[in-house]
């Protein structure tokens, strides 16, 4: 992990004040002045051999959650390792005016520290601004060095879109129809079984029949749908890619079978969340999304 060191605010007045002191004892011979002098620079020679060795096997990265969603806000984890000969203390995680402090590193040891991030792009991001720094052990010098961050973000299907915005995208076939399973919508009534949960009992038809019965659910079964997105790049690009998004989800949420069609790009039926995942990272990486694009850290 390749950083560099410079000096920081208070670093800069300490060495002004060592240049006037040491200016100041050439001209008077006062040896108290050069007591002085030499301490300041015994100072900058500490923090400078210092972090020097103490970040030498220093190694970060960036961590992010599953399932990100475009213009989401998140917590953006980056996680240290230090594989040198000493401890590491004082050390930072920071990006524009965000910081966050990782805990005392000892060798062998690693630590973690979590920064408020943002992904503006559909498909992948490159986190720009993300550095590791420790001003350690004086505040005069700081070592600083940047964190490669990228990660794939979905496409937000849930801000600004009508229905007539997510019907636009989607194709229906075959006929709906309920069967049991776990849906919202009553399927019918069946008596009471040992394990089931109270709060399934139909409690009107159990007291017209006197005996215990409980609901079952209906789940929708037969129909299919086709997401199907014609359009890679441009604006109208990035509106189909929320409308797929949010079609996508409303039929994972109805369990019926759905696909995604797209330039380039094809995922055959499925139903459930996981498949609703497979889809919503292909819709992602469509067009623009498949080449990173630089995420700017907060002014």
């Amino acid at each position: 992990m390749k950083g560099s060191i410079r000096p920081t605010r208070q670093g800069l007045w300490a060495a002004a004040v060592a240049l006037l002191t040491f200016v100041s004892a050439l001209a008077s011979g006062n040896n108290l002045l050069y007591l002085l002098w030499g301490a300041l620079a015994w100072a900058f020679a500490v923090s400078w051999g210092w972090l020097l060795a103490a970040t030498r096997g220093l190694s970060a990265r960036g961590a992010f959650p599953d399932a990100l969603r475009q213009g989401s806000r998140f917590s953006l984890r980056v996680r240290v390792r230090n594989e040198g000969a000493f401890p590491v203390h004082g050390l930072r995680a920071l990006r524009g005016p965000e910081a966050g402090p990782f805990s005392p590193l000892p060798r062998g040891g690693e630590a973690e520290a979590g920064l408020d991030a943002e992904l503006p792009w559909r498909g992948l991001n490159a986190v720009k601004g993300l550095r590791a720094a420790s001003a350690h052990p004086f505040g005069l010098l700081v070592w600083s060095a940047p964190v490669e961050a990228e990660t794939l973000a979905l496409p937000n299907g849930s801000k600004g879109l009508s229905w007539e915005d997510v019907e636009s995208v989607c194709e229906a076939s075959g006929t709906e129809r309920p069967r049991r399973g776990a849906g919202d919508e009553l399927y019918g009534l069946r008596p009471y079984a040992e394990g089931d949960e109270a709060r399934l009992l139909n409690w009107k038809a159990t007291l017209r029949s006197g005996k215990p019965l409980v609901n079952e659910f209906a789940e929708p079964a037969g129909a299919k749908v086709t997401v199907r997105v014609d359009c890679a790049v441009g604006e109208r690009a990035v509106q189909q890619a929320a409308a797929a998004a949010a079609a996508l989800e409303r039929c994972a949420g109805r369990g019926v079978q759905f696909r995604l069609l797209a330039p380039g790009t094809e995922v055959p039926f499925g139903a459930g969340r996981g498949h609703l995942l497979v889809c919503l990272e292909a819709l992602a990486r469509l067009g623009d999304g498949a080449a990173p694009r630089p995420a700017a850290a907060p002014a």
